[in-house]
């Protein structure tokens, strides 16, 4: 064992011989006092291991004790270094980095310093390396958190620490959040204190939460669980705000209520088509008895009654197809003939493909038969078809195609000639509410139900896309389910 340690300290210069009588009277420390002007001149003993340990004293600045940290760690990055100062950011940003051990600045401090430079030359690092990996561990929980963090101070609420989701949520990077006002990037609704808010959290010492609506710089409003807690360390108090992103709780709540709505309008939709079945047997009934019971009628007369005729086995046919869309399959899985499918599904959207401009070309072939699940292709087609007509709001064509493959795979291609999807987003198309449409116009919830559908029935779905070029989603589903086939 050596008989003395050998510490440099740094002090302010008009104290830094006042020190050296504080030390324990059984310290086996060999103390060397130096000013922060003359601490440059011993630099390079530290390189040459004169010393082990330096502890760094100084009230003046906070940039001083990040200085000669940083050039203590340039020589020697294992010797043991101790900060001592009561500011936070010191605290924060050194443990950040693992190069010291900071303790508060009290009238005995230098007892505390046998914690962690001791005499024995083979455990005198441990207490300073334990507290450098247990700062790393805390520090990397904390950068890696799934909600935003923010370590406030407790006089002026300025950041003294935020994590990796902090930054993204306040869409600023760390060094610009650390030392602001945290004021300066939650831009709320006008109506909430949030000043009030903070100060309410340190008087009642309990923790606060509320729901805000945070404006982001990118002009995004994003809907955050705000909750407010006190910290408190020795004499220091902090405050930890917490932000949870409830966006995506939102649009799952806007996407159900909006299901909601379908299936209500699904069911009044039944309904009307049932009472319209009454009238259109009437017509039918009274065109028939004309044209049957009239003596002499005129081809004028005979021209009417067959378009009449045809206009209602037309409305009746639209009756029929949508009834057929709405009604549950009785089975979970049945033979569906999805040349039927498609033409039934696309005449639902014959006038408004008209009205866009579409063109609808089909080629589908007859012996296109699969042993799927009825509900998952018609509300996948349907999906797909809105998708692609959606493309082409200056109108376009529209091409659907199925054809069976000898490897026993069923396949439906939807292609159109609109707008395209971006190659940085074809990742994400899947993906639960992400859409590339206007506010109001999508949940970004349609093509992530239907790839979840189709592939949990065995199938696949797939796209190809360039942008302003057009789109194609396949999608195969197996000719039987019970034999797989292993390519498609």
């Amino acid at each position: 064992m050596p008989e003395s340690v050998k510490v440099l300290l740094v002090r302010d210069e008009e104290v830094a011989g006042t020190k050296k009588r504080s030390l324990p009277s059984k310290s086996n420390y060999d103390l060397k006092v130096v000013t922060v002007g003359d601490a440059a001149d011993h630099i390079d003993k530290i390189a040459q291991k004169e010393y082990q340990a330096v502890i760094i004293d100084c009230e003046e600045s906070e940039e001083t004790s990040h200085r000669l940290v940083s050039q203590v760690g340039d020589c020697d990055s294992d010797l043991p270094v101790v900060v001592v100062d009561d500011r936070p950011g010191i605290a924060v940003s050194e443990f950040r980095k693992q190069t010291c051990y900071y303790i508060s600045r009290n009238t005995d401090y230098f007892s505390l310093l046998s914690g962690v430079i001791d005499t024995d030359p083979e455990p005198r690092y441990a207490p300073v390396e334990s507290v450098r990996a247990t700062a790393g561990m805390v520090q990397c929980a904390f950068d890696s958190a799934s909600p935003a963090m923010v370590l406030l101070d407790n006089e002026h609420f300025h950041i003294i620490e935020a994590n990796q989701r902090a930054c993204k949520l306040l869409e600023a990077t760390k060094i610009e959040l650390l030392g602001s006002p945290v004021e300066q990037h939650f831009s709320t609704d006008s109506n909430f204190d949030f000043a009030g808010f903070l100060a309410a959290t340190l008087q009642n010492d309990c923790q606060q939460q509320k729901d805000i609506s945070l404006a982001q710089q990118s002009g995004e409003t994003v809907v955050v669980e705000l909750q407010a807690q006190r910290l408190q360390e020795g004499d220091h108090e902090f405050l930890l705000l917490v932000c949870n992103d409830m966006s995506e709780k939102h649009h799952l709540e806007r996407a159900v209520i909006q299901a909601e709505k379908l299936a209500s309008v699904g069911l009044l939709a039944s309904g009307i088509a049932h009472e319209l079945r009454n009238p259109l047997n009437i017509i039918e009934t009274a065109r028939y008895y004309l044209e049957t019971f009239l003596e002499k009628p005129n081809s004028d007369i005979l021209a009417k009654l067959n378009i009449i005729g045809k206009n209602v086995k037309r409305s009746s046919g639209i009756i029929n197809n949508l009834l057929e869309f709405a009604r549950p399959a009785t089975k979970d899985r049945e033979v569906v003939s999805l040349k039927s499918l498609v033409e039934n599904t696309v005449s639902l959207l014959g006038k408004e493909l008209m009205a866009k401009n579409i063109e609808l070309k089909l080629s589908l072939s007859d012996d296109c038969s699969t042993d799927f699940s009825k509900d998952t292709l018609k509300q996948v087609l349907l999906n797909l078809v809105i998708n692609a007509t959606q493309a082409m709001p200056k109108g376009g064509k529209l091409g659907i195609v199925t054809k069976r493959k000898k490897s026993g795979w069923i396949v439906m291609s939807i292609s159109d000639t609109g707008v395209g999807i971006a190659k940085e987003h074809l990742l994400s198309i899947f993906t639960p509410f992400f859409t590339t449409k206007k506010g109001g116009e999508g949940t970004g919830l349609g093509l992530y139900i239907a790839h979840t559908l189709i592939e949990r029935e065995g199938g696949k779905i797939t796209v190809v896309s360039n942008k302003n070029s057009g789109t194609t989603f396949t999608v195969s589903v197996p000719e039987e389910v019970d034999a797989l086939p292993s390519d498609a």
